[in-house]
């Protein structure tokens, strides 16, 4: 069903949105073009991307991308997949906001 996530990062960064279904399809499309970081020389140095997977709980909860930002999303049960340099940790944590 349809959630709402609010996203806390630099107003330089590209927030792309999709359904789970065509994350995977979208990501191979568009990485190094629609789906790039701000200046796409930095593409070759960030390496290879990794998936993480999330279902996230009942309480209000934040999806914290190091070094980037966060996303605050109440949404119990949801299903959550996002791609990250493989150097970049991810992790989840009750909602600061």
């Amino acid at each position: 069903k349809r959630s709402s996530f609010v996203c806390y990062f630099s107003n330089v960064l590209y927030i792309h949105r999709t359904k789970l279904e065509q994350a995977d399809r979208i990501f191979e499309e568009h990485h190094g073009k629609l789906l790039s970081p701000p200046q796409t020389d930095e593409l070759d140095r960030l390496g290879a991307f990794r998936r993480y997977s999330f279902t996230l709980p009942e309480e209000k909860t934040d999806i914290v991308i190091s070094g980037l930002g966060f996303i605050t999303a109440h949404a119990p049960k949801a299903q959550v997949a996002l791609y990250v340099p493989e150097r970049v940790g991810v992790f989840l944590r009750p909602s600061l906001i």
